[in-house]
Protein backbone atom coordinates (compact mmCIF):
# COMPACT_ATOMS: atom_id res chain seq x y z
CA UNK A 1 0.00 0.00 0.00
CA UNK A 2 2.01 3.07 -1.31
CA UNK A 3 0.39 5.49 1.25
CA UNK A 4 0.93 3.72 4.33
CA UNK A 5 4.74 3.20 3.09
CA UNK A 6 4.21 7.25 2.78
CA UNK A 7 3.23 7.70 6.20
CA UNK A 8 5.19 4.77 7.69
CA UNK A 9 8.65 6.59 6.20
CA UNK A 10 7.45 9.92 7.59
CA UNK A 11 7.19 9.16 10.62
CA UNK A 12 10.54 7.73 10.51
CA UNK A 13 12.41 10.93 9.04
CA UNK A 14 10.47 13.20 11.59
CA UNK A 15 12.21 11.04 14.54
CA UNK A 16 15.39 10.70 12.80
CA UNK A 17 16.16 14.10 11.92
CA UNK A 18 18.27 17.32 13.41
CA UNK A 19 16.38 20.20 11.21
CA UNK A 20 12.32 19.82 12.12
CA UNK A 21 10.97 19.01 15.20
CA UNK A 22 7.11 17.92 16.46
CA UNK A 23 6.00 19.87 19.45
CA UNK A 24 3.66 16.93 20.45
CA UNK A 25 2.42 18.45 23.25
CA UNK A 26 0.69 21.35 21.83
CA UNK A 27 -1.71 19.35 19.52
CA UNK A 28 -4.20 19.02 22.16
CA UNK A 29 -4.28 22.82 22.62
CA UNK A 30 -4.03 23.41 19.05
CA UNK A 31 -7.32 21.38 18.36
CA UNK A 32 -9.38 22.78 21.03
CA UNK A 33 -8.57 26.58 20.77
CA UNK A 34 -7.49 26.72 16.76
CA UNK A 35 -8.42 23.59 14.29
CA UNK A 36 -12.01 22.89 15.84
CA UNK A 37 -13.09 26.53 15.81
CA UNK A 38 -11.59 27.50 12.47
CA UNK A 39 -12.29 24.46 10.93
CA UNK A 40 -14.82 24.23 7.66
CA UNK A 41 -15.41 21.09 5.32
CA UNK A 42 -13.39 20.90 2.03
CA UNK A 43 -14.99 22.73 -1.21
CA UNK A 44 -14.32 23.17 -4.96
CA UNK A 45 -13.79 26.70 -5.36
CA UNK A 46 -15.95 27.39 -8.71
CA UNK A 47 -14.44 30.39 -9.13
CA UNK A 48 -10.66 29.19 -9.63
CA UNK A 49 -11.73 25.68 -11.40
CA UNK A 50 -13.73 24.28 -14.10
CA UNK A 51 -16.70 22.01 -14.31
CA UNK A 52 -17.84 20.54 -17.18
CA UNK A 53 -18.63 16.68 -18.11
CA UNK A 54 -17.06 13.88 -15.85
CA UNK A 55 -14.68 13.63 -18.40
CA UNK A 56 -13.99 17.41 -19.17
CA UNK A 57 -13.90 18.00 -15.71
CA UNK A 58 -11.15 14.82 -14.97
CA UNK A 59 -9.27 15.80 -18.10
CA UNK A 60 -9.05 19.15 -16.46
CA UNK A 61 -7.94 18.53 -12.65
CA UNK A 62 -5.65 16.27 -13.52
CA UNK A 63 -3.68 18.53 -16.11
CA UNK A 64 -4.18 21.45 -13.20
CA UNK A 65 -2.68 18.80 -10.50
CA UNK A 66 0.25 17.95 -13.28
CA UNK A 67 1.36 21.46 -12.65
CA UNK A 68 0.28 22.07 -9.40
CA UNK A 69 3.39 23.07 -8.44
CA UNK A 70 6.20 26.01 -9.20
CA UNK A 71 6.04 28.06 -5.72
CA UNK A 72 9.49 28.81 -6.22
CA UNK A 73 9.00 30.45 -9.54
CA UNK A 74 5.92 32.39 -8.11
CA UNK A 75 7.19 35.36 -7.26
CA UNK A 76 7.85 36.07 -11.04
CA UNK A 77 4.68 34.99 -12.18
CA UNK A 78 2.40 37.54 -13.77
CA UNK A 79 -0.73 37.32 -12.08
CA UNK A 80 -4.19 39.06 -12.54
CA UNK A 81 -5.08 41.92 -10.77
CA UNK A 82 -6.15 41.59 -7.38
CA UNK A 83 -4.48 38.02 -7.05
CA UNK A 84 -1.88 37.11 -4.94
CA UNK A 85 -1.60 33.36 -5.23
CA UNK A 86 0.25 31.46 -8.05
CA UNK A 87 -1.71 28.97 -7.68
CA UNK A 88 -4.82 30.53 -8.53
CA UNK A 89 -3.30 32.29 -11.01
CA UNK A 90 -2.62 29.14 -12.86
CA UNK A 91 -5.80 27.01 -12.37
CA UNK A 92 -7.72 30.05 -13.17
CA UNK A 93 -5.90 31.12 -16.40
CA UNK A 94 -6.03 26.60 -17.16
CA UNK A 95 -10.27 27.09 -16.54
CA UNK A 96 -10.35 29.69 -19.00
CA UNK A 97 -8.89 27.64 -21.90
CA UNK A 98 -11.13 24.91 -20.48
CA UNK A 99 -14.08 27.17 -21.23
CA UNK A 100 -12.95 27.94 -24.64
CA UNK A 101 -12.49 24.30 -25.55
CA UNK A 102 -11.76 21.41 -23.22
CA UNK A 103 -8.52 20.05 -23.73
CA UNK A 104 -7.72 16.41 -24.85
CA UNK A 105 -5.15 13.83 -23.98
CA UNK A 106 -4.02 14.81 -27.12
CA UNK A 107 -3.89 18.39 -27.29
CA UNK A 108 -1.76 17.67 -23.41
CA UNK A 109 0.71 15.42 -25.05
CA UNK A 110 1.41 17.94 -27.87
CA UNK A 111 1.56 21.16 -26.55
CA UNK A 112 4.82 23.67 -26.72
CA UNK A 113 6.18 26.06 -24.49
CA UNK A 114 4.91 28.98 -26.25
CA UNK A 115 1.47 27.40 -26.29
CA UNK A 116 2.16 27.21 -22.19
CA UNK A 117 2.88 30.68 -22.03
CA UNK A 118 -0.37 31.69 -23.75
CA UNK A 119 -2.79 29.56 -21.91
CA UNK A 120 -0.99 30.97 -18.75
CA UNK A 121 -0.15 34.69 -19.96
CA UNK A 122 3.10 34.66 -19.46
CA UNK A 123 6.32 36.18 -20.77
CA UNK A 124 8.91 33.76 -21.50
CA UNK A 125 10.83 36.12 -22.34
CA UNK A 126 12.22 36.02 -18.39
CA UNK A 127 14.24 33.47 -17.70
CA UNK A 128 12.62 32.04 -14.67
CA UNK A 129 8.83 32.13 -16.51
CA UNK A 130 10.63 30.49 -19.38
CA UNK A 131 12.04 27.94 -17.01
CA UNK A 132 8.73 27.15 -15.61
CA UNK A 133 6.87 26.99 -18.43
CA UNK A 134 9.20 24.48 -20.03
CA UNK A 135 8.23 22.06 -16.33
CA UNK A 136 4.73 22.88 -17.46
CA UNK A 137 5.06 22.11 -21.00
CA UNK A 138 7.04 19.03 -19.92
CA UNK A 139 4.28 17.88 -17.07
CA UNK A 140 1.46 18.13 -19.34
CA UNK A 141 2.89 16.54 -22.10
CA UNK A 142 3.87 13.34 -19.90
CA UNK A 143 0.48 12.93 -18.35
CA UNK A 144 -1.62 13.67 -21.68
CA UNK A 145 1.13 10.59 -23.41
CA UNK A 146 0.07 8.52 -20.69
CA UNK A 147 -3.67 8.80 -20.74
CA UNK A 148 -3.54 8.50 -24.75
CA UNK A 149 -1.19 5.27 -24.69
CA UNK A 150 -2.48 2.98 -21.83
CA UNK A 151 -6.46 4.75 -21.31
CA UNK A 152 -7.04 5.52 -25.22
CA UNK A 153 -7.04 8.72 -24.07
CA UNK A 154 -10.11 8.78 -21.62
CA UNK A 155 -9.55 10.66 -18.45
CA UNK A 156 -12.81 8.81 -16.84
CA UNK A 157 -11.04 5.19 -18.02
CA UNK A 158 -7.82 6.52 -15.77
CA UNK A 159 -9.93 6.93 -12.90
CA UNK A 160 -12.46 4.17 -12.94
CA UNK A 161 -9.36 1.76 -13.36
CA UNK A 162 -8.24 2.48 -9.75
CA UNK A 163 -11.38 0.59 -8.81
CA UNK A 164 -12.36 3.49 -6.18
CA UNK A 165 -9.30 3.67 -4.00
CA UNK A 166 -6.80 6.45 -3.96
CA UNK A 167 -4.03 4.27 -3.15
CA UNK A 168 -4.78 2.28 -6.35
CA UNK A 169 -5.13 6.11 -8.34
CA UNK A 170 -1.77 7.41 -6.27
CA UNK A 171 -0.03 4.00 -7.32
CA UNK A 172 -0.95 4.51 -10.76
CA UNK A 173 -0.17 8.15 -11.18
CA UNK A 174 3.37 7.52 -9.72
CA UNK A 175 3.80 5.57 -13.17
CA UNK A 176 4.10 9.12 -14.73
CA UNK A 177 7.43 10.13 -14.59
CA UNK A 178 6.60 14.40 -12.78
CA UNK A 179 4.39 12.71 -10.35
CA UNK A 180 7.37 10.20 -9.08
CA UNK A 181 7.86 12.27 -6.13
CA UNK A 182 10.40 10.43 -4.06
CA UNK A 183 13.45 11.57 -1.92
CA UNK A 184 16.77 9.87 -0.23
CA UNK A 185 17.38 10.70 3.34
CA UNK A 186 20.25 8.92 4.98
CA UNK A 187 20.13 6.00 2.32
CA UNK A 188 15.99 5.37 3.15
CA UNK A 189 13.42 6.23 0.38
CA UNK A 190 11.00 8.80 1.47
CA UNK A 191 7.71 8.67 -0.46
CA UNK A 192 5.98 12.21 -0.38
CA UNK A 193 3.83 11.90 -4.10
CA UNK A 194 1.70 15.37 -3.18
CA UNK A 195 0.66 16.14 -6.54
CA UNK A 196 -0.47 12.54 -7.05
CA UNK A 197 -2.64 12.38 -3.34
CA UNK A 198 -3.94 15.83 -4.10
CA UNK A 199 -5.45 14.64 -7.53
CA UNK A 200 -7.03 12.31 -5.76
CA UNK A 201 -8.16 14.87 -3.29
CA UNK A 202 -9.44 17.21 -6.06
CA UNK A 203 -11.44 14.38 -7.74
CA UNK A 204 -13.08 13.34 -4.19
CA UNK A 205 -14.08 16.75 -3.70
CA UNK A 206 -15.38 17.86 -6.79
CA UNK A 207 -17.69 15.30 -6.82
CA UNK A 208 -18.34 14.98 -3.04
CA UNK A 209 -17.11 11.89 -3.36
CA UNK A 210 -19.75 10.14 -5.14
CA UNK A 211 -19.85 9.03 -8.75
CA UNK A 212 -16.94 8.47 -10.71
CA UNK A 213 -15.30 10.46 -7.82
CA UNK A 214 -16.05 8.16 -4.91
CA UNK A 215 -13.45 6.81 -2.93
CA UNK A 216 -13.22 4.06 -0.12
CA UNK A 217 -10.75 4.72 1.35
CA UNK A 218 -10.51 8.80 0.81
CA UNK A 219 -9.54 9.09 4.56
CA UNK A 220 -6.35 7.56 3.79
CA UNK A 221 -4.64 10.52 2.07
CA UNK A 222 -2.27 12.47 4.00
CA UNK A 223 -1.42 16.44 3.49
CA UNK A 224 0.10 17.74 0.25
CA UNK A 225 2.89 18.64 1.44
CA UNK A 226 4.60 21.56 0.22
CA UNK A 227 6.14 24.94 1.56
CA UNK A 228 2.92 26.70 3.18
CA UNK A 229 1.78 23.52 5.32
CA UNK A 230 5.07 23.61 7.89
CA UNK A 231 4.86 27.22 6.94
CA UNK A 232 1.96 27.46 8.82
CA UNK A 233 2.29 24.85 11.85
CA UNK A 234 6.01 26.32 12.43
CA UNK A 235 4.14 29.84 12.98
CA UNK A 236 1.42 27.85 15.03
CA UNK A 237 3.60 26.04 17.25
CA UNK A 238 3.60 22.50 16.19
CA UNK A 239 6.55 22.27 14.51
CA UNK A 240 10.11 23.58 15.36
CA UNK A 241 12.47 24.79 12.94
CA UNK A 242 16.92 24.23 13.88
CA UNK A 243 18.36 27.60 14.21
CA UNK A 244 20.54 27.33 11.26
CA UNK A 245 17.30 26.27 8.65
CA UNK A 246 15.45 29.56 10.25
CA UNK A 247 18.65 31.75 9.58
CA UNK A 248 18.57 30.65 5.51
CA UNK A 249 14.63 30.78 5.21
CA UNK A 250 15.01 33.92 6.83
CA UNK A 251 18.18 35.02 4.50
CA UNK A 252 15.86 33.68 1.56
CA UNK A 253 18.33 30.81 0.73
CA UNK A 254 17.28 28.75 -1.51
CA UNK A 255 16.92 24.96 -0.22
CA UNK A 256 17.60 22.59 -2.83
CA UNK A 257 15.31 20.10 -3.72
CA UNK A 258 15.29 16.48 -2.00
CA UNK A 259 18.05 18.35 0.28
CA UNK A 260 17.76 17.04 4.05
CA UNK A 261 15.90 20.05 5.15
CA UNK A 262 14.18 20.33 2.57
CA UNK A 263 12.54 16.77 2.96
CA UNK A 264 12.49 17.19 6.32
CA UNK A 265 9.96 20.12 6.52
CA UNK A 266 7.94 17.74 4.14
CA UNK A 267 7.91 14.37 6.11
CA UNK A 268 7.37 16.37 9.61
CA UNK A 269 4.35 18.35 8.24
CA UNK A 270 2.64 15.11 7.25
CA UNK A 271 3.13 13.13 10.60
CA UNK A 272 2.07 16.22 12.74
CA UNK A 273 -0.64 16.35 10.73
CA UNK A 274 -1.40 13.00 11.04
CA UNK A 275 -1.06 13.02 14.72
CA UNK A 276 -3.73 15.71 15.12
CA UNK A 277 -5.94 13.86 12.93
CA UNK A 278 -5.06 11.11 15.26
CA UNK A 279 -6.03 13.60 18.12
CA UNK A 280 -9.23 14.67 16.54
CA UNK A 281 -10.67 10.79 15.93
CA UNK A 282 -9.90 9.79 19.42
CA UNK A 283 -11.57 13.11 20.84
CA UNK A 284 -14.82 12.00 18.33
CA UNK A 285 -14.32 13.91 15.54
CA UNK A 286 -14.08 10.51 13.18
CA UNK A 287 -15.95 12.72 10.56
CA UNK A 288 -12.58 14.93 9.63
CA UNK A 289 -10.88 13.83 7.13
CA UNK A 290 -6.73 14.85 6.61
CA UNK A 291 -7.49 16.48 3.28
CA UNK A 292 -9.71 18.62 5.55
CA UNK A 293 -7.60 19.85 7.81
CA UNK A 294 -4.86 20.62 4.57
CA UNK A 295 -7.25 22.54 2.64
CA UNK A 296 -7.67 24.78 6.01
CA UNK A 297 -3.89 25.02 6.46
CA UNK A 298 -3.42 25.91 2.95
CA UNK A 299 -5.75 28.48 3.08
CA UNK A 300 -5.14 29.78 6.43
CA UNK A 301 -1.31 30.03 4.87
CA UNK A 302 -2.54 32.53 2.64
CA UNK A 303 -3.80 34.91 5.37
CA UNK A 304 -1.76 38.15 6.32
CA UNK A 305 -0.09 37.10 8.97
CA UNK A 306 1.73 33.99 7.34
CA UNK A 307 2.08 35.64 3.98
CA UNK A 308 4.08 38.69 5.93
CA UNK A 309 6.22 36.30 7.08
CA UNK A 310 9.07 34.04 5.08
CA UNK A 311 8.89 30.95 4.07
CA UNK A 312 11.11 28.28 2.81
CA UNK A 313 11.72 28.60 -1.07
CA UNK A 314 12.73 25.36 -3.42
CA UNK A 315 12.41 25.19 -6.85
CA UNK A 316 10.71 22.10 -7.99
CA UNK A 317 8.27 20.14 -10.05
CA UNK A 318 6.80 18.46 -6.67
CA UNK A 319 5.26 21.55 -5.53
Amino acid sequence: MIISKIKEKCEWLADNNCHVSICYDAIPNYISNTVLPELKPSVWNEDWHYIGSDEDTLAYIIALDSINFGSGYFSCLKKPAGVSSGYVTVATALKNRFNQKPMTAKDLAELTIDDCALIFDQDITEPEIFDLMKMFKTALNETGEHIKHYYEGSFSKFVLSANKSVDKLVEQLSKIPNFKDISIYQNQEIPIYKRAQITAGDISTIFKNQGIGHFYDIGELTIFADNVVPHVLRYDGILQYSRDLVARIDKCEELKPHSDEEIALRACSIHAVEKIVEELHKTGHKNILTIDVDHWLWARGHETYYMDKKRHITKTIYY
